[in-house]
């Protein structure tokens, strides 16, 4: 992929080696090939985006690269592109070079920084970095170089600052064909320079390959190691609680035949209570007459959106509190204002993942069907 993208902004610098606004055509170039490297870097993040995605080689344009995220579904990457696209690059001599560098690095950060920052870790990163980083060392190559000729006749150099984008009084005093390949043999010494650093990264990833498959190989040898001494350790645990099973069993027979009657006579009456107070607490999703619940309304279990308690203290009598239920207590903070307003005071306003504690139970009483408030419920968010 990279040496692809080298090969094509080596390509598309060659054709417009004839126009006045040359720069701002190459400048532009590099830029795209920028975010086209990018687009295919994030096609690797199979976590983000999923895998089995291939990258985009026949991308030419910024369109095609957006038709190809819309496609390969890659969610917020169009309109990173667009953004991407209007940012502007200061394209005089001067500047072209540390503009070009600065738009990089504003990419690079967009998508590898903060919770993304991840993704410096995929396999394809390295590759990635290299390349954006090359298009922009290979810019500044390209834009400014120097070609010496000598003359036959004398000893005198003659150094020449050979610049992108020359002046027209300079440019008709050379032959075409000259030019022409003056531009070939710098295009071909370059792509010599880049071939050669990059057999020279090849044979420094191998080595590095290497020795981290030897490392590994140590890492399992003492692994393999732990594991068996683990191994032993276990069977010998496993042995002793065999026999405090043993000696267990043997207690709790004992125990169960001495509290079999007694357990069995306090098991009633616990139900019986555990009945009693299951049926004297009622749920409400919320106030539905405003100042109060609807009697007939109230709910015997609980659920997400119960958000009230409801505790019967007699036929005409009780009291409510805001329901433990975290899903409840979630749905009330969704819309404090319309559920907790009118049933229930409190100093502070809701923050966040705050939760509801009750500190004061509010006050009913039977009116009819209904469950008047006579006070509000005191409650603070934690």
């Amino acid at each position: 992929m990279k040496r692809l993208i080298i090969i094509l902004f080596f390509t598309c610098t060659s054709s417009i080696l004839w126009s006045q606004t040359l720069t701002k055509a190459v400048v532009d170039s590099a830029k795209f090939l920028i975010v086209k490297a990018t687009v295919n870097f994030l096609v690797t993040d199979s976590k983000t985006f999923g895998g089995n995605k291939s990258i985009c080689r026949s991308c030419m344009s910024y369109e095609s690269l957006k038709e190809f995220a819309i496609d390969k579904k890659l969610s917020k990457v169009p309109e990173y592109i667009n953004n991407w696209k209007s940012i502007k690059i200061d394209t005089t001599q001067e500047s072209a070079g540390k503009s070009l560098s600065e738009f990089k690095n504003r990419v690079h950060d967009t998508i590898t920084s903060g919770a993304k920052e991840f993704r410096k870790k995929l396999n394809s990163y390295p590759d990635y970095k290299i390349t954006i980083d090359s298009i922009v060392e290979y810019f500044n190559t390209f834009y400014t170089s120097s070609n010496t000729n000598t003359q036959s006749s004398t000893t005198q150099t003659v150094e020449t600052k050979i610049s992108i984008v020359p002046a027209m009084s300079w440019w008709q005093k050379k032959p075409a064909f000259q030019y022409v390949l003056y531009g070939t043999t710098f295009l071909l010494a370059i792509g010599l320079i880049f071939f050669i650093r990059q057999a020279k990264r090849e044979n420094k990833s191998k080595k590095s390959y290497k020795d981290a498959n030897n490392e590994k190989s140590q890492l399992l040898e003492r692994n393999t190691a732990e594991i068996d001494a683990l191994k032993k350790s276990n069977t010998s645990l496993q042995e002793k609680i065999v026999l405090l099973e043993e000696e267990l069993k043997a207690e709790r027979k004992k125990l169960s035949i001495q509290n079999q009657v007694s357990v069995k006579q306090q098991e009633q009456p616990a139900k019986q209570e555990t009945r009693k107070k299951i049926s004297n607490i009622k749920y409400a999703r919320y106030a539905d007459q405003g100042d109060g619940f609807t009697a007939s309304d109230f709910l015997a279990e609980s659920d997400s959106e119960t958000i009230f308690e409801i505790t019967i203290t007699s036929p005409n009598t009780a009291y409510y509190k805001i329901a433990p239920n975290a899903n409840a207590q979630k749905y009330a903070l969704s819309d404090a204002a319309y559920f907790l307003g009118k049933t229930c005071k409190y100093e502070s306003a809701p923050f966040g993942q705050s939760n509801i504690h009750t500190d004061q139970p509010g006050e009913l009483k039977l009116q009819g069907n209904k469950w008047a408030i006579i006070s509000p419920a005191i409650i603070s968010f934690r």
